[in-house]
């Protein structure tokens, strides 16, 4: 049997309930614990008193997320620049070879 994500489970647990995952629920004891204890561990923090962060606190937080994404991004450019490059060079292989081919055959 597939039992339900953690990802489903915590959806379930916010109250979004897709068909199947309700249809899983009623045939799965596992599951039924896991959402169970999900949701303890939700109105128990739900009832922690957490106090608000300093407002110093969010600029350097807020700058550090902008510097992960900047660094995703030039990862990924990297990435995309790489394949395209690969892209191009075994293009231009199959192209010579080809063009080499074609040239012996006449």
């Amino acid at each position: 049997m597939n039992h339900l994500t953690a990802e489903q489970l915590v959806d379930l647990a916010e109250g979004a309930q897709p068909p199947s995952s309700v249809t899983h629920l009623r045939a799965c004891d596992r599951c039924r614990r896991e959402l169970a204890e999900i949701r303890s561990t939700m109105s128990i923090l739900a009832a922690a008193d957490v106090p608000e962060p300093s407002p110093l606190a969010w600029e350097p937080l807020a700058a550090r997320v902008s510097d992960a994404i900047d660094r995703e991004r030039a990862r990924e450019a990297t990435i995309a620049g790489q394949l395209r490059a690969w892209t191009a060079s075994i293009a231009a292989s199959f192209i010579r070879r080809r063009f080499r081919a074609n040239r012996r055959a006449t």
